[in-house]
């Protein structure tokens, strides 16, 4: 991969538009006038989909829409960095050699949500555009959004529902850094139960509770398989809102979590030796007018479904850096986890990295490769990339897997082991460079060499363990 130095050129049917009158406006208004909301949080999702960004005064937030102003500004380094925050000087968007300059954040109105587990504030989600109004492609939302649209161009548009997982934790984070105890709040697994302890139905609750008032529509709230892990899913959806969705999810997990006096970790293998967590995404294909390409009473597949579960099966390998992207990422895929160790597909069998469902909500797949730390944005535009690719090339679906693909799927392609592995096939591919453009896959090859370099300075528990003897 080669890095270019100009903005590839962006196609003005996927460019973001410029807000004008909008229903939002009058809704934020209005609550500002009954005292609902102060507070606007003007959040852009960074590499690691945590949020970045501005929190304003909503007075002073709507006054400057209303003027027409163009955006924010925000130091462009925010895309351009580690989960640390630490400058690089190798981007090719921005560095210390070209003087760290600005974006803007460009609000998204139809993001508008109020959030209950935050006193009188609201988020709208920002997208990331140069100072001529231009969409940064390197963006994660944008590099969504440009993936939707070139699926589109297939006349086909995707239905998305996340099933995300993670783990709390007994105590703060501050004292958990400071004691390195990490202790889950129940002892044992609790897996689909219906009776909890009272704490742990009164976080349910108040998740439960948080989420409906922020207008999100929850499918389930539950207890998972490992200690102190739970998970949530969420009916399907357009891409963009599920992404947007997610983020909005992670916020009140942590938040909740807070108040209760405990830490909420979106990890993909938190403990050692123990359950790990991922975000499945569930999503199904259909015409651009909404109708499914397959329904249930379907007895052989679509060819383009089969090109598009194929297309997953043979780019997916090569994206890894995008949906796993630390080195504990692949911690995670281990046999008989429920987590993926090989590209293979099967019809209702959870040890395949794609699987296929066919009752319930009809005829749609489930992708298990991302894991809980995964920025959700980057997982679907991996996933819709490697779609377009099968149906591109009209790629043939290989024979499902019907047994334990952990034992009987040997000769399939091995999902990497470290992010060493993945960054290699991520370099060695030209389907990143072509499915995402150079400037693009070469962006996100410098951000995961930066992981790796930060994960090889850093001083482990367990080399401090052995230096000490125990």
């Amino acid at each position: 991969m080669t890095t270019t130095t100009t903005e590839p050129q962006q196609d003005p049917r996927h460019q973001i538009a410029i807000p004008g009158p909008h229903p939002a406006v009058e809704r934020l208004r209005h609550l500002v006038g009954n005292g609902s909301v102060d507070t606007v949080l003007l959040a852009l999702p960074d590499m690691a989909g945590a949020w970045r960004g501005k929190s304003l005064s909503a007075t002073a937030f709507l006054d400057r829409i209303e003027a027409g102003a163009p955006g924010w500004p925000l130091c462009s380094y925010v895309l351009a960095t580690d989960p640390d925050m630490n400058l690089y000087d190798d981007f090719a968007l921005t560095s210390l050699s070209t003087g760290l300059h600005d974006l803007m954040l460009r609000p998204d109105l139809d993001t508008l949500r109020v959030l209950p587990w935050r006193e009188s504030t609201a988020v709208i989600v920002a997208d990331a555009v140069n100072p001529s109004g231009h969409p940064i492609a390197v963006a994660p939302r944008q590099m969504l959004r440009d993936q939707i649209g070139l699926l589109a161009e297939h006349g086909l548009t995707t239905h998305v529902g996340f099933e995300a997982e993670w783990t709390v934790f007994q105590g703060t984070a501050d004292r958990i850094a400071r004691t390195g105890q990490f202790h889950p709040i129940s002892a044992r697994s609790l897996d689909l139960a219906l009776d909890h302890p009272p704490a742990i139905e009164a976080y349910m609750e108040e998740l439960r509770f948080g989420l409906r008032e922020a207008e999100l529509m929850v499918r389930t709230i539950q207890t998972e398989h490992g200690p102190g892990q739970f998970e949530v899913t969420f009916p399907p959806r357009d891409p963009l809102a599920a992404a947007d969705t997610h983020l909005v999810l992670q916020d009140a997990v942590r938040r909740c979590a807070t108040a209760a006096g405990w830490t909420a970790l979106w990890m993909a293998a938190p403990i050692t030796g123990g359950a790990t967590s991922g975000v499945h995404v569930h999503l199904s294909l259909h015409h651009i007018d909404g109708q499914p390409l397959v329904t249930s009473d379907g007895h052989r597949l679509p060819d383009v479904v089969e090109h598009a579960i194929a297309g997953l099966l043979d780019a997916l390998p090569d994206l890894a850096p995008l949906y796993a992207p630390y080195p504990n990422s692949y911690k995670r895929y281990r046999p008989d986890t429920g987590a993926p160790t090989r590209f293979v597909w099967g019809t209702d069998n959870r040890t395949c990295a794609v699987r296929v469902v066919n009752h319930g909500d009809g005829v749609h797949w489930e992708v298990r490769v991302a894991g809980a730390d995964a920025n959700a944005y980057l997982v679907l535009a991996a996933i819709l990339a490697a779609i377009r690719h099968g149906i591109d090339h009209k790629l043939d679906l290989p024979k499902p897997c019907v047994g334990n693909a952990y034992l009987d799927a040997a000769d399939a392609p091995q999902v990497p082991r470290t992010l060493t592995e993945a960054l290699t096939a991520f370099h060695d591919s030209t389907l990143p460079g072509r499915l995402f453009t150079e400037r693009v896959a070469q962006h996100y090859a410098t951000a995961a060499e930066h992981t790796l370099d930060a994960h090889h300075r850093t001083v482990t528990d367990i080399e401090l363990r052995h230096a000490l003897g125990t």
